[in-house]
């Protein structure tokens, strides 16, 4: 992994971007699904991925959204939506759901809350990925289905 600027992090997060695939994007019940997608700058060359793990269903609910950007391999952003309380590494406490943002020196390795005029319902799986999406600049946001049961 390639270490950033935070003026590249910021220049990188302020780019907008599109999903090669903007097929919907379906969040089945929790049970090991890990899906990644692929998304491209409007305005560079630079590629990014998105990563949706659901912590193979040790916790109910549990789901974590990553964006990296693919020439570095560089987390950008990541969602917790359940788990542990983090600990920054100046020792702040940080309760989960929580948002991680890259620093240089530090990675993604600093968290903070979720801020409530953006994350509105920290229950709804599908509408916490809409947010974060739109936190970073996708444009062409697809279609996002929760399943919450198998049919």
């Amino acid at each position: 992994m390639t270490n950033i600027t935070n003026e590249e992090y910021n220049t990188l997060m302020n780019y907008n971007k599109r999903f090669i695939d903007s097929t919907a994007i379906l969040l089945p019940p929790s049970g090991d699904s890990r899906q990644r997608r692929f998304l491209q700058s409007e305005d560079s060359l630079d590629e990014f991925i998105l990563d949706i793990d659901d912590g193979k269903g040790k916790i109910e609910l549990k789901i974590k959204y990553m964006t990296r950007h693919k020439s570095s391999n560089t987390i950008l952003l990541r969602l917790d939506t359940h788990g542990p309380i983090h600990q920054n590494p100046n020792g702040e406490r940080i309760p989960t759901p929580h948002l991680h943002r890259y620093v240089d020196g530090y990675g993604d390795s600093w968290a903070e809350p979720l801020d409530p005029n953006i994350f509105h319902d920290c229950t709804d799986l599908a509408g916490l990925l809409n947010s974060f999406l739109e936190l970073f600049n996708v444009t062409n946001i697809p279609q996002i289905i929760y399943q919450q049961t198998l049919i």
